[in-house]
């Protein structure tokens, strides 16, 4: 279950085909539009990192994690595709040449 304070309600488009690793781990990009942008403008968009857990073990995590495997699987969530995702943000960190990094991902 999410927790009530880290709630994340999202929905735009896959920025490029799902790619499933090791068939636990299915990651892509979603672009958003941002609500009462200007067109003209270079700022109208966002990119957002989705890494969704699809098996713990052999088994999956849910059946969401198993709808989700078989739409990629079968063509039909690929790059394009416009989705809604409810998640929660996590941040990744780690240490990369001496340099301490991180990222936020849905």
């Amino acid at each position: 279950m999410l927790d009530a304070k880290n709630v994340v309600s999202i929905s735009g488009g896959v920025v490029s085909d799902p790619e499933i690793i090791n068939e636990k781990i299915a990651k892509f990009r979603l672009a958003v539009d941002y609500a009462g942008s200007e067109k003209s403008s270079q700022n109208n968009s966002g990119y957002f990192e989705i890494v969704y857990y699809l098996k713990e073990g052999s088994d999956f995590a849910s059946k969401n994690a198993q709808f989700l495997h078989s739409q990629i699987t079968g063509g039909k969530l690929k790059k394009g595709s416009p989705v809604q995702i409810l998640g929660r943000l996590v941040q990744e960190r780690w240490t990369q040449d001496n340099v301490n990094r991180s990222r936020v991902v849905i």
